[in-house]
């Protein structure tokens, strides 16, 4: 089986179970910068991290192929597609809180650099709040998005930001 097909070539693309959709609907621009979120956490995974977090990150990469099928269709459950519940929201909020009670409060305006997991962290975290926005224009554009997927998307950039600001502290503390 061949990589290409060239059925994308005029501009549209297959999306399942919808049919033909432009390649630039906003669909498919949430469902892009998913796919690019996954990949700079695939990053963040092949820096030198503590084992912990790799394992963290290879899971939240899982999640993410549920939300890009939550997102993908009109009506996951009728799918009978896993969702994104309060629940995931809770454990990131969780994660967030255990992260970020062993940094020190921020008293400037941070920026990116340090340790590359670290920056690549916030690369990441700006993906995310992309994501963010193109989810709200998908939902105001009539798309099918639910309150969980648009707190989970809150909580993991925050989740990114904290997690880049451990990475430049002295990992050796953790656990």
């Amino acid at each position: 089986m061949k990589v290409y097909t060239r059925r994308g070539d005029t501009g549209e693309t297959d999306m399942f179970p919808s049919g033909r959709v432009p390649k630039n609907h906003p669909r498919m621009e949430v469902l892009g910068t998913l796919d690019e979120l996954g990949c700079w956490l695939g990053v963040v995974r092949s820096q030198e991290i503590e084992v912990f977090f790799e394992e963290y990150l290879h899971k939240m990469q899982q999640l993410l192929f549920v939300l890009g099928g939550e997102l993908a269709c009109d009506d996951p459950g009728k799918m009978g597609m896993k969702r994104i519940t309060a629940t995931d929201v809770t454990e990131l909020e969780r994660y967030i809180d255990f992260i970020d009670e062993k940094l020190p409060p921020i008293r400037t305006m941070l920026c990116s650099s340090g340790r590359p997991a670290s920056t690549f962290c916030q690369l990441a975290r700006s993906v995310c709040r992309r994501l963010e926005r193109r989810v709200a224009t998908f939902a105001d554009q009539g798309g099918t998005v639910s309150p969980e997927v648009r707190a989970w998307l809150n909580r993991f950039s925050d989740f990114l930001f904290v997690l880049g600001r451990f990475f430049n502290t002295n990992p050796e503390e953790f656990v």
